[in-house]
């Protein structure tokens, strides 16, 4: 839901990100991610999450 309120807000993707990795859903982890480093490409977490996740393309 937040995401629809606040698509310009790289915290909420990087919240969401969390939320769909804590149940199992990677892919769509991964592109939340990946959108909260387009918004914001100096997050940390969303950078860290992505390397723990395995993910070397960051975009």
């Amino acid at each position: 839901m937040e995401c629809r309120i606040h698509p310009q807000s790289s915290n909420v993707h990087d919240s969401l990100g969390e939320a769909y990795l804590a149940v199992g859903r990677q892919q769509e982890a991964k592109q939340s991610y990946e959108a909260a480093l387009r918004l914001d490409p100096e997050s940390q977490s969303a950078r860290s999450a992505l390397a723990l996740m395995g993910t070397t393309n960051i975009k």
